[in-house]
């Protein structure tokens, strides 16, 4: 009898009763669940998917400047499924973020876990991705894009600014 190569996962059937959309939806959710991708902290267009993937506010909401989905991106990890919850598609580690951030300690500790709840072999432990990616781009009229914190200070200067001139 002849072996055959090693066929391609296949692709979920449709049940009879399923619809367009379930199918869709169960596709999407196989898609999620595949290999560790490659750590690639040099490429802006990875760098953009993994800040892209902050986009359910409800699961990050209310993050220090150091816990900005940009400094969690520049240091290999993605939005998890549950709330609070950070994952690195390299290593497959999880970091879960302590909802209470008010004490320095605890800032500063999970500003170090950013850096270290890497898996001990993962690249992204000592290869982050520039510091340039996590800049906030603002018009030419500023000269060089300031940082995320530099570029809100100037917001609040202005607002401020333009506050004081609306009551004179």
């Amino acid at each position: 009898a002849a072996t055959s190569p090693a066929a391609a996962p296949a692709a979920p059937a449709a049940s009879k009763g399923e619809s367009l959309a379930e199918l869709e939806a169960r596709l999407e959710a196989a898609e999620s669940e595949e290999a560790p991708e490659p750590c690639r902290p040099h490429s802006r267009d990875d760098f953009l998917r993994r800040v892209h993937s902050f986009s359910n506010a409800r699961l990050w909401f209310a993050k220090p400047a150091a816990l900005s989905p940009p400094q969690c991106a520049r240091h290999g990890w993605r939005l998890g499924a549950a709330a609070d919850t950070l994952v690195c598609r390299v290593c497959l580690a999880e970091f879960k973020c302590p909802t209470s951030l008010d004490d320095p300690a605890a800032l500063s500790a999970a500003e170090g876990l950013l850096r270290t709840a890497h898996q001990p072999l993962c690249a992204w432990l000592s290869n982050p991705s520039p510091e340039s990616f996590g800049s906030l781009l603002l018009p030419a009229r500023f000269g060089a894009a300031p940082s995320l914190a530099e570029g809100a200070a100037r917001a609040l200067e202005s607002l401020r600014a333009r506050h004081a001139a609306l009551l004179r």
